[in-house]
């Protein structure tokens, strides 16, 4: 049976909004810290949001008041509107027939008008207006009732159809008398009475319908004809004046197939307009363009500053002041040039120290070079001469002078070998001719070697040498140079009847050895100096130990040459140089 464990629930954030958005706030605004393109971007976006919004704002603002307004009245929406309507009624008048007796009746409606029998609703389903209704004789009542009766049969028959319904009807028109020209006229009327409508677009209009001889139809009143003529003239001459104010027209129309005119007169009413100018608009984005470059200079100003100041440090450092500090403010790319001069300015401080030491130890290497060829030349060019003038010294004496003479001028030759091969180590001349040996038993033959100069002080030599692992790829006359002359140096300086200590072992890939021996008088700040030339821990530079004074710095650009490190400490009372080669 296996047993099936329940998942553990995934964590579910239980943080408030509020700290939830504090910390994508915070997490923002480090990594936009953190770039200058991105600090920039933020500050444009910011800067654009508030200038769009100022720009809203203030062009709104403009535009609700007189400021951004403008109003100019016309008269085209009333003209095109009397004209159309002066259309629409040409076109009513060509259109009518006889046939239009009774074509608006709503027969749903009237058959429901009979069906709860409503003798007082028939009249206004006939589609007649009350010029229509009143036309013809005297017995509208009766003739009303007759319809009513005959309809009523109709629907109670069920007899009830358009057909039927139509005699009907034009036996109600026929029984009054009603015919075409009372009808067209009735209807004619209505139009004239009725003929533009509203009057929101004038404030007085006449309208007249006339036959070719200029007579009025169909118009009551005290006007009874028209001059055709002098109304043709008022209209070109309204036309011609541009008076937008006044409308005068006429219009021809074909009733009972003759040609009648129809003329108007109005007075037009203007139109008041409201256009919005430009100024709302030029004025928010004149404001918004202000809030925009304010924002930036305002977001840019420390930025701005800061770029100043990292100017003023360069020029500081240009005058040569390389102890000038460096303020790193933030961690964006700025910060980053900031830290980028600072580290430059420290490079130059080490370059122009390096260039000075170089300068230094230079005088030093002439002063010393200079002394230590002087004091050996001089002995020899003093015992010699001796010898050259005799004086009274016997034979003995002048060999005792030569004898003399000649180890002062070895100890020239070695000085000079010396120099010559450090230099050549500085030139880069020097080309090793490395094989592969093991380093265990050069340095056994060499102890074995010194160990009667050891003897000499009554120095012991103790020793701890790996004898495996211990094969390394080296010059093996110049590596015998470095070991002998740490050798020769422990016994040299050692004080008589101490002891020194020659370890070599294999640690990893490197091969280390170390040279120990007891010393007196020398404090660690020495220590650094060993490898410099001509340096002896013998302040008075007396040569009584001999030596040329550049055996460890030789040793040291050999040693590095190998691809090694030497290196000397102060353990309490014993000074250990220690070198570090390459393992094969």
């Amino acid at each position: 049976m296996k047993i099936r464990r329940k998942k553990e629930p995934k964590h579910i954030n239980k943080l408030p909004l509020k700290e939830r958005i504090g910390k994508v706030y915070k997490r923002g605004k480090t990594t936009v810290g953190k770039h200058l393109w991105l600090e920039l971007l933020a500050m444009v976006i910011l800067a654009l949001m508030a200038a769009t919004v100022v720009f809203l704002v203030v062009s709104h603002f403009i535009n609700r008041t007189d400021m951004g307004t403008n109003e100019y009245v016309t008269y085209t929406e009333g003209r095109e509107y009397v004209q159309n309507q002066l259309l629409n009624m040409v076109q009513e008048i060509n259109n009518l027939e006889v046939s239009d007796i009774g074509k608006n009746i709503d027969y749903t409606a009237l058959e429901e008008a009979i069906q709860y029998e409503d003798e007082y609703r028939i009249e206004q389903f006939l589609g007649l207006n009350e010029e229509e209704l009143n036309a013809g004789n005297n017995n509208r009542e009766s003739a009303l009732s007759e319809l009513y009766t005959k309809l009523l049969e109709l629907y109670h028959n069920n007899t009830w159809s358009k057909e039927n319904v139509d005699q009907a009807i034009t036996e109600y028109f026929t029984s009054r008398g009603m015919t075409k020209e009372i009808l067209v006229e009735a209807r004619i009327k209505e139009i004239l009475d009725n003929a533009l409508g509203d009057y929101f677009f004038y404030s007085d209009s006449v309208t007249y319908l006339v036959d070719g001889t200029g007579k009025i139809m169909y118009q009551d009143g005290v006007v009874d004809s028209l001059n055709l003529i002098n109304a043709i003239q008022k209209t070109n001459n309204s036309e011609a004046s541009g008076d937008s104010s006044k409308f005068v027209g006429i219009y021809p129309v074909t009733l009972n197939n003759e040609v009648y005119y129809l003329y108007n007169e109005t007075a037009i009413e203007p139109f008041s307009h409201t256009v919005h100018t430009d100024l709302g608009n030029v004025l928010g984005f004149i404001a918004g363009a202000g809030l925009f470059i304010l924002i930036i200079f305002r977001l840019t100003r420390d930025k701005v500053a800061y770029i100043e100041y990292l100017s003023e440090c360069l020029g500081e450092i240009s005058k040569g002041n390389l102890n000038y500090k460096i303020e790193v403010i933030g961690e964006d790319e700025l910060a980053e040039v900031a830290q980028s001069i600072t580290h430059m300015e420290k490079e130059l401080k080490y370059q122009i120290e390096a260039q000075m030491q170089a300068e230094k130890s230079k005088n030093e290497l002439v002063t010393n070079v200079a002394h230590d060829l002087r004091t050996p030349l001089t002995s020899i060019i003093g015992y010699i001469g001796l010898v050259k003038d005799g004086g009274g010294h016997d034979k003995e004496d002048q060999v005792k002078y030569l004898d003399i003479a000649y180890t002062k001028a070895e100890k020239l030759k070695v000085l000079i070998e010396d120099l010559f091969e450090l230099t050549k180590f500085h030139q880069q001349a020097i080309k090793l001719k490395k094989e592969k040996i093991s380093l265990s038993n050069l340095m056994n033959q060499l102890i074995e070697e010194l160990m009667p100069l050891a003897s000499d002080k009554n120095i012991e030599i103790e020793t701890y040498i790996d004898s495996t692992g211990t094969t390394a790829e080296v010059d093996i006359q110049k590596m015998t140079r470095v070991f002998e002359n740490l050798i020769e140096n422990a016994i040299k300086y050692s004080p008589q009847g101490e002891a020194i200590y020659v370890e070599l072992r294999a640690i990893g890939d490197k091969i280390y050895v170390a040279v120990s021996n007891a010393f007196e008088n020398i404090s660690p700040e020495e220590v650094s100096l060993f490898f410099e030339r001509f340096y002896r821990a013998d302040k008075s530079r007396n040569s009584m130990a001999g030596g040329s004074g550049l055996g460890l710095a030789i040793a040291k650009n050999i040693v590095e040459l190998h691809g090694g490190e030497i290196g000397a400490t102060i353990n309490e009372d014993l000074i250990s140089f220690k070198i570090g080669l390459p393992r094969t």
